[in-house]
C-alpha cells in the first residue's frame, strides 16, 4: 500500500509548504547563547521534514520526508485574530509585505481539535496591488513567540523577546 494516495507531483505543484529556513529576532543580554540554540535545535527546522498544506475543500496538512512518504497528517484549523492579540515581540520581525489580515493556524492530528501538534500566529500579506485576494496573491507568514521558553531555559540571559518567523512557499 502506498504511504498516501496523493501523487507526489500534487504536493509540489498545488500545496504550499512551510519553508524551514526561518528568520528570528532576539532581545537579550546573552543573545549569542539563544541564537546558537535556535540554529542547532532541529525542532525549528521540523527535523528535516517538510510541512505541506492543502487549502482545497478541507484544510489539511501533511508532514513528508525527502522521499515524499507521509510521516504525519491532520487538519489545519484556521481562525481569525486581531493584531492586538499578538505579542509585542512580533514588531521586532515585521512581515516583508503589506499585511492584509491576521489569524492563527492550529495543526491538529486527525479530527481531534484538542490534539494540537503546532500552533502559529499568522500574518497575511498582499503580494501585488490587485484587489483580488486569490490564494496565489497572498503571502503567509507564521510567527511564534518563544520569549517565555527562553526566559525559563536561560534565566541569566535576561531575555526580553525571542520570536521566529516562517514563510509559506509556493503560493
Amino acid at each position: 500500500m502506498p504511504p498516501h494516495f496523493i501523487p507526489n507531483w500534487y504536493f509540489e505543484q498545488y500545496c504550499p509548504y512551510i519553508n524551514p529556513a526561518f528568520a528570528y529576532a532576539i532581545e537579550a543580554d546573552q543573545k549569542e547563547v539563544i541564537e546558537n540554540d535556535l540554529k542547532i535545535d532541529d525542532t525549528y527546522k521540523f527535523g528535516g521534514l517538510r510541512y505541506y498544506m492543502s487549502f482545497s475543500r478541507t484544510d489539511n496538512w501533511f508532514l513528508l520526508d525527502d522521499d515524499m512518504h507521509t510521516v504525519g497528517h491532520g487538519v489545519l484549523i484556521r481562525r481569525s485574530k486581531e493584531l492586538t492579540e499578538f505579542p509585542e515581540s512580533y514588531k521586532l520581525l515585521p512581515p516583508e509585505s503589506k499585511v492584509v489580515g491576521y489569524g492563527e493556524f492550529n495543526f491538529v492530528t486527525g479530527n481531534d481539535t484538542e490534539n494540537v501538534v503546532m500552533q502559529y500566529d499568522v500574518f497575511l500579506s498582499a503580494q501585488n496591488r490587485s484587489k483580488d485576494v486569490a490564494l496565489q496573491n497572498v503571502g503567509i507568514w507564521l510567527y511564534k513567540d518563544l520569549t517565555a521558553y527562553y526566559q525559563s531555559k536561560y534565566p541569566a540571559a535576561d531575555v526580553k523577546a525571542v520570536v521566529i518567523r516562517y514563510e509559506v512557499k509556493n503560493l
